[in-house]
């Protein structure tokens, strides 16, 4: 793990020529310089998230190089990978330097559940729960049952029916029973009270009744 970069002395070789020779013309020393090589380090990142990474650059031979790797908010680091780099999850995390080297950091988007709910008087159907990588965008949407209507969404970051997935969230969608008017009406040569008319609420049982005058009789619905 080293190179040998020249001689020094009086009277001795100059440059890195090996072997050498030197005229013994008197007692000498020489130096022969030796020199520990370089290696360099290469950091990547992969995978679906992302993060930073430092330690990437020169190191001497056989030396230990610190590296570290920092996930995003959305992400996490899931492991090293590469030829004599570390393995594991481990940061800060140590590579010897015999070799250049590449080591790559592997991040992945966190994943976050959309949970749906139904609340309100009427009912209906819901799509767009379940699991999502971080940052998605989920669109959601209610189709009320017959007789019922869709009033909205809510909860935090669904009010719009389109979720950005920056953690777990449950999303509400309400649904009301529509409103019907029952209105009564008298017919016939006779006289008399009704009573029962107004607004209901869909599938309900709205009670009428029909009262005759004193000179007439009730002879039926229509």
């Amino acid at each position: 793990n080293s190179t040998f970069t020249g001689w020094s002395g009086v009277g001795c070789p100059t440059g890195a020529t090996s072997p050498a020779t030197v005229l013994m013309s008197g007692d000498k020393t020489c130096t022969a310089t030796f020199t520990l090589k370089q290696y360099q380090l290469t950091l990547l990142t992969a995978g679906t998230g992302t993060g930073t990474v430092t330690g990437a650059g020169p190191y001497n031979a056989d030396t230990s190089a610190t590296i570290t790797a920092s996930a995003a908010a959305n992400s996490t680091f899931t492991g090293w990978s590469g030829v004599g780099c570390p393995t594991g999850t481990t940061s800060p995390a140590t590579v010897l330097m015999s070799g250049d080297k590449t080591c790559t950091a592997t991040f992945t988007l966190k994943q976050y559940v959309l949970t749906i709910v139904t609340a309100g008087t009427g009912s209906g159907t819901t799509t767009g729960a379940g699991t999502y990588a971080a940052d998605s965008v989920v669109a959601l949407t209610a189709t009320p049952a017959a007789n019922s209507t869709f009033t909205g969404w809510s909860g935090l970051g669904c009010e719009t029916g389109s979720v950005t997935m920056t953690g777990d969230k449950t999303c509400t969608a309400t649904f009301t029973l529509k409103q019907y008017v029952l209105t009564v009406l008298t017919a016939g040569t006779g006289t008399g009270t009704v009573t029962g008319a107004g607004s209901y609420t869909a599938d309900t049982s709205a009670t009428i009744t029909a009262t005759a005058a004193a000179n007439s009789t009730f002879t039926g619905w229509s």
